[in-house]
């Protein structure tokens, strides 16, 4: 994530003057062996032969990038996503796509991606914010394309470094969930301020702390702003959701299967939901037919939710979403359509806008097909502006009925991310949101 620094610790040059390459694959870089063990451990060792295979693959053939193009690093940049998937033999898991993120390029003429040996030495860094990276001749061009984002870019290193020695202080990562015996959520709150002070949570979290909390928070808070807003539009509230609530999560991947836990938010934000059944299903996902109940006596759930008897149980399959419900369920019956079913950060745009697949032949096309039909309560966020205002374009042209017109979403995650696909401008998670019910046609009029 970030290519200037330790990708155990993120110590900088400044901080660990000798940090290293990884021998084999030259992709991640290392302030010392303890750190270099631990992300081995923690997965390197799975992918770097592959990474070190595709570099030799790759140097033999050197791409051609034409400086200053955006899209054709992109499309070099996905490419080898796709080569890297392809030799594993399965879809990229995301410290897989941490490690071709971190590559130490020029964010102009891309020098030195992906040759046999990256010697960097003539590749510098932003000195604000110690995560672009420049050549000596392209330094003017990049420092003032990325002026609007480096301060940005500053905090999420700030609050990378201080998540890690959080963890290293406590042994594990913040809590993010509120206390299970508040009062239900009647009314969504405005904003994470809000929401968390009308949730408990500590008022003495400095502006990082609560920052890092929303990784995890915005998904589930971003489904509570769903189901509020779905409850809203058909005249309900709330506390008129059954007390077997079921949520299907579509093109799900595994950063969502891997939030798993925090789902639990919506059980105590809840608490006349007894049963929370949530369905991950998408093609990426690295485990299929999957079910995996969380509970009290698995030391997931609460005691307070254990207590009081909730269950959540989750879900997963690899199929394609139209597809999976067009299949039967572990006894055999046709599956019910949910209460409410969302894509986080779905990608619809790349797909059909930006790729070369039509609207008429894209997956996605029948999927939301289904769900129109279906009436189900649909949602769909975005990372940017542009993506949301296609994704909502869309929506329209299949007819369905927009309910959430493209905005701002207001539970986003706070800890912006960095664009790697050329000018690393910085972007977030959950940024953007529609939504839409049933099909225009039948709102004619």
């Amino acid at each position: 994530m970030f290519p200037n620094g330790c990708r155990t610790c993120f110590k900088h040059k400044d901080e660990a003057p000798n940090l290293q390459f990884c021998a084999r694959c030259r992709f991640t870089r290392y302030c010392g062996s303890d750190c270099q063990k631990v992300d081995w451990d923690a997965g390197h060792k799975k992918v770097c032969k592959h990474l070190a295979a595709l570099r030799q693959q790759t140097a033999a053939r050197p791409p051609s990038l034409e400086p200053g193009n955006v899209a054709s690093w992109r499309a070099f940049w996905a490419s080898q996503g796709q080569l890297l998937a392809d030799r594993l033999g399965r879809p990229l898991e995301m410290s897989e796509h941490f490690a071709l993120a971190g590559q130490r390029v020029c964010g102009h003429c891309y020098y030195p991606a992906l040759s046999a040996k990256p010697e960097t030495s003539s590749v510098e860094e932003c000195p604000d914010c110690l995560m672009v990276s420049f050549c000596e001749q392209h330094r003017p061009q990049v420092l003032q394309a990325h002026a609007q984002a480096c301060q940005v870019m500053a905090t999420t290193r700030r609050c990378a470094t201080l998540l890690l020695h959080y963890q290293q202080a406590h042994g594990e990562p913040p809590s993010c969930l509120s206390p299970a015996d508040l009062s239900p959520l009647e009314a969504m709150p405005l904003d994470w301020t809000a929401y968390l002070s009308q949730r408990c949570f500590p008022g003495d979290w400095s502006e990082d702390l609560m920052r890092i909390h929303t990784m995890q928070l915005t998904w589930p808070v971003t489904l509570l702003y769903a189901l509020h807003h779905a409850q809203a539009a058909a005249g309900r509230t709330l506390a008129d959701l059954p007390e077997t609530l079921t949520l299907h999560l579509i093109g799900a991947a595994t950063t969502e299967l891997h939030s798993d836990a925090s789902f639990e938010e919506v059980l105590h934000a809840l608490p006349h939901v007894k049963r929370l059944q949530i369905s991950f299903v998408g093609p990426e996902l690295p485990i299929d037919n999957a079910v995996f109940p969380s509970s009290a006596d698995a030391g997931t759930l609460c005691s307070s939710c254990h207590g009081a008897r909730r269950s959540m149980t989750f879900y997963a399959s690899q199929k394609l979403y139209h597809d999976y419900m067009g299949s039967l369920d572990g006894e055999g019956k046709q599956r019910s359509p949910p209460d409410l079913a969302f894509a986080f950060n779905s990608g619809l745009h790349e797909h059909i806008v930006q790729g070369s697949c039509s609207l008429a032949n894209s997956t996605w096309t029948k999927t939301f097909q289904l769900l129109r039909d279906k009436g189900v309560p649909t949602y769909l966020t975005a990372y940017t502006t542009d993506e949301i205002v296609h994704d909502e374009h869309i929506l329209r042209k299949l007819g369905c009925h927009v309910t959430m017109p493209k905005h701002e979403q207001p539970f986003k995650c706070l800890v912006p991310l960095m664009d790697n696909g050329g000018q690393y401008q910085a972007f977030w998670v959950n940024n953007m949101m529609v939504g839409f019910c049933g099909a225009e046609q039948a709102h004619a009029g």
